[in-house]
């Protein structure tokens, strides 16, 4: 039988994915939300099996950036796996919102940030 590099990247893709299960099995992808309205902009992110602790903003004029991070250890046949998921996302802003009135709400896995605009004068 002829060498398939193809079948055996998806056999090496396969055992790292069986791997990657074992270890963070609990981790499911977040899933984001955005939306623009007259009053500003609603962002929603739920970030699954994530403690609030864990949760990271940066938040200037022009940006928003989110980080979260899991940690663990596990023990698998007297062998400490060590495992860490992260999540980062930067989401540019539109011009005239009030960042500095920010409403920022974590529950149920569910970031929740309101950047109301800048009032007309």
């Amino acid at each position: 039988m002829a060498f398939d590099p193809i079948k055996q990247l998806k056999s090496i893709q396969d055992k790292i994915n069986r791997n990657i299960e074992t270890t963070f099995g609990d981790y499911q992808k977040p899933y984001s939300y955005i939306s623009q309205n007259s009053k500003g902009v609603n962002i929603e992110i739920t970030l699954p099996n994530i403690k609030e602790e864990n949760v990271f903003l940066f938040l200037n004029e022009k940006r928003i950036e989110i980080k979260a991070e899991k940690r663990g250890v596990k023990t698998d046949n007297e062998v400490k796996i060590k495992s860490f998921v992260g999540f980062y996302r930067k989401i540019n802003l539109p011009k005239g919102l009030s960042v500095n009135k920010a409403e920022v709400k974590f529950k149920d896995n569910k970031l929740k940030i309101y950047i109301p605009k800048k009032k007309k004068n």
